[in-house]
């Protein structure tokens, strides 16, 4: 009888694996129906809590723009970065979570929603609990990053960047991943808390950061200038590569070219931009500039984004087709 039971059919074999297999499958499933119930049940909660607690409006439009009388927030609060040969202002991520964190009953989600050894796809939703309006962003997100130096790397392929140079696209660490998944995620929540804010409060807010950050540079011009100096050494930008932007000495910086250098660092800083972006956004050709043509006054933050993108991609194939040009002379 022992001997009977140890034997076990080719046939009957594979279908008690293909069972196991089923019973896994379920298992995760069920898993995955719990977790989207679970997921629910919070949100609802939400809702049911914003409900009986309503934002005053008045009450977070005066908090926030009390926040922006802040020096040290103020000079966090903007970005500005150059755009097909202009230059496109906006509210920061510093901002956005601050104006969450005052409007108050915004519910912010993020989840990976596919992943294999190519991509991850990331879902970002930011809801208005007492409006309904909902903001969700898909960021499919490759899992390569691009290295001058691929040493020790494991090499996808190659290109040469805007100047000629030779990177390598490497396959990206995790650590490096959550680096790529938390800029983007930040930049999609920032517009979509944005997309939650009457546009009159924004625009209040943005002159209150400018005449913040005006103000400080009055009360003490050379300190001033002095921080400058020291904030863009920490990025490893010296004092002559300003200079050589501005087009004269430190000494005779205007305030309002303290103002924006303020706002260039921070961008620097949040991943906007970089040192490179700003100093070259001149030498863009016409056709770049042209497609970058907007008017800031009329443009909501998360259509300026949408502006950013497709101008950057345009102004990107100019600069290689200028490069082109070059190397033929």
């Amino acid at each position: 009888m022992e001997n009977e039971k140890q034997i076990v059919p080719a046939g009957q074999q594979a279908v008690e694996q293909k069972f196991d297999g089923s019973i896994m499958q379920q298992r995760a499933e069920m898993a995955a129906v719990q977790v989207a119930k679970e997921a629910e049940a919070q949100v609802n909660a939400r809702f049911i809590m914003a409900m009986r607690n309503p934002r005053n409006e008045d009450n977070a439009s005066v908090k926030i723009i009390n926040t922006c009388k802040n020096v040290i927030f103020a000079e966090k609060a903007m970005y500005a970065k150059p755009v097909g040969g202009n230059k496109i202002e906006g509210l920061s991520i510093r901002f956005a979570e601050e104006m969450a964190r005052n409007w108050k009953n915004i519910y912010i989600n993020t989840a990976i929603v596919y992943e294999d050894e190519q991509k991850r796809i990331v879902r970002v939703m930011v809801l208005d609990l007492e409006s309904n309006l909902n903001y969700d962003k898909t960021i499919i997100l490759e899992k390569t990053i691009e290295r001058k130096n691929a040493k020790g790397r494991e090499v996808v392929s190659e290109r040469l960047n805007s100047y000629g140079e030779k990177v390598s696209i490497v396959k990206a660490t995790e650590d490096e991943m959550m680096v790529k998944e938390n800029a983007l995620a930040s930049k999609a929540i920032r517009n979509g808390i944005l997309r939650c804010i009457p546009t009159h409060i924004l625009e209040q807010a943005k002159d209150s950061i400018k005449q913040t950050i005006r103000s400080g540079i009055s009360t003490d011009p050379a300190e001033a200038k002095r921080k400058v100096a020291s904030s863009f050494g920490k990025l490893n930008i010296m004092p002559d590569e300003i200079e050589k932007y501005l087009g004269h000495s430190l000494d005779t910086m205007s305030k309002d070219e303290i103002s924006e250098l303020k706002i260039i660092h921070a961008s620097i800083v949040d991943g906007e931009t970089s040192w490179n972006e700003v100093v070259n956004s001149e030498a863009i050709d016409v056709p770049a500039k042209e497609s970058a043509e907007v008017d800031a006054e009329e443009m909501t933050e998360w259509e300026k984004e949408d502006q950013i993108q497709a101008s950057e991609e345009k102004g990107s194939d100019v600069k290689e087709s200028v490069k082109e040009q070059q190397k033929k002379k």
